[in-house]
């Protein structure tokens, strides 16, 4: 019968077996010999397994330990993201802006940059962005009221027509 191959972690606790002292250099060169390879890992498990190490305890971050609940945790920047106070910054702003204050005496007042400020400004003129879909379902149009339009259309079509021609006239001659 053949003899059973031996495998790199038999061979590391065997040679930890009969040496507990052994140095893993050693034990390297011992392995390469018997061409096994090994790794420190292997080594260090090997002496756990027999028990001439305990292994290392791992420093695990407990996140809920050291930090308190978010309602009672006080913001690290002031004036920055949405104040407790009630309206949003955009509302204040809205309500200043009608004042007649400067952008810059409204930042101020407000917590904000003046680039905010005159965001909510241009915005504040302007219809939603998002036009609401209209609601689903049976549409009663007749044929009288397409037709009524269509007529409608073509009238203001040969008006807008006809004033381009009179400026063509002006223009050319």
């Amino acid at each position: 019968m053949a003899a059973k191959k031996q495998n790199a972690m038999d061979f590391i606790v065997s040679r930890l077996k009969k040496n507990p002292g052994i140095e893993y250099a050693k034990l390297k060169t011992a392995a390469d010999e018997k061409n096994l390879v090994i790794y420190p890992i292997m080594f260090g498990r090997a002496q756990h397994m027999l028990g001439l190490t305990k292994p290392k305890k791992t420093k695990r971050k407990k996140a809920a330990s050291k930090k308190p609940a978010r309602s009672t945790q006080k913001s690290k920047a002031p004036g920055r993201g949405r104040s407790r106070s009630g309206g949003s910054k955009s509302a204040r702003i809205r309500e200043l802006l009608g004042s007649g204050m400067s952008t810059a005496q409204i930042a101020k007042r407000v917590g904000c940059s003046t680039n905010l400020v005159y965001v909510v400004k241009s915005h504040s003129g302007r219809k939603p962005s998002a036009t609401p879909r209209p609601k689903t379902g049976a549409v009663n149009i007749d044929v009288d009221t397409i037709v009524r339009s269509l007529k409608e259309l073509q009238d203001e079509r040969d008006r807008l027509r006809a004033t381009l021609e009179k400026i063509d006239r002006l223009l050319v001659g």
